[in-house]
């Protein structure tokens, strides 16, 4: 049971990041080319 809350909390992670970096894309006054690290 404990093993199985641990599990959807960290399933639970992702789509608030994914929240989280939609808005900021929002709100940025610069273009967002990518959300990972650039090359080089």
């Amino acid at each position: 049971m404990i093993i199985e809350a641990i599990n959807r909390q960290l399933v639970n992670y992702p789509y608030h990041i994914g929240q989280i970096v939609f808005i900021d894309k929002l709100h940025t006054d610069r273009a967002w080319l990518s959300v990972s690290i650039t090359r080089g």
